[in-house]
């Protein structure tokens, strides 16, 4: 029976080749790879009593369930010969305690795992508080975001977005613009990120930032003189029109 499918690849091992093209590329040091593990093991580890064997998750939950029941039931020790056999299973299968593994690890994997091949608790919890916060941050990293996108404005001299390093371009987020010390800031400083629902088409929606004038910033000393020049030109207009009068 050829090893091979009908594209010419083969189906045994997929790090070997049959292309003779492809042979080319076996003069590279890294050709070995494909013939043998990168890193080899000791002997000792590939035959015999410590030869690795992997475990699947289906295979570890069985076993931990066979060395609860025979930790916990110990009517079977009142019979010889399964006492024997019994204690020869637990000494090669089984852990220390395996219902303390299945107590404390309830259903992580990861922590079933090291903690019943390794007969290590600490080990075993620490691997779950690891998972815990991985699964934790990918869900944190995959989570879906409604973006405003950036906000169609000009950033004249002395404006300053507060704070420069906190988001403001989400779905409730809040943009807020100020100037620096010497300087008062006019227009819209504060723009938020909101969802805009077209009524007639509830299906159909987007993300936009409030209208809004643009922010600018106006030095104190202008904005002194200005008020100043207000309050004397408006004096002057009341005391001609008292005149008129």
């Amino acid at each position: 029976m050829s090893s091979q499918n009908q594209a010419g690849m083969p189906t045994e091992n997929m790090f070997t080749t049959s292309k003779d093209e492809d042979k080319k590329f076996e003069v590279f040091p890294e050709a070995a790879m494909k013939s043998g593990p990168i890193y080899r093991t000791a002997p000792k580890y590939e035959a015999g009593a410590y030869r690795f064997h992997a475990i699947t998750g289906q295979v570890l939950h069985q076993r931990l369930q066979t060395c609860r029941d025979l930790q916990q039931q110990n009517i079977i020790n009142l019979q010889p010969l399964q006492s024997q056999l019994t204690e020869a299973y637990g000494l090669s299968q089984c852990p220390d305690n395996p219902a303390a593994i299945i107590s404390e690890c309830g259903d992580s994997v990861p922590c079933q795992y090291d903690y019943t091949t390794l007969n290590a608790k600490v080990m075993g919890v620490k691997i779950k508080e690891e998972w815990n916060v991985f699964t934790t941050e990918r869900i944190d990293a995959t989570r879906f975001y409604n973006s405003c996108g950036p906000i169609n404005i000009e950033y004249p001299e002395y404006l300053t977005k507060t704070s420069s390093m906190y988001s403001a371009y989400m779905q409730g987020d809040v943009a807020r613009f100020e100037c620096v010390q010497s300087h008062w800031i006019k227009g819209v400083n504060e723009y938020k990120c909101g969802i805009v629902v077209d009524y007639n088409r509830p299906n159909e929606y987007r993300f936009e930032w409030n209208k809004g004038e643009q922010p600018w910033c106006r030095s104190r000393e202008k904005e002194n003189f200005f008020i100043w020049l207000s309050a004397i030109l408006g004096t002057i207009a009341i005391i001609m029109v008292s005149i008129w009068k």
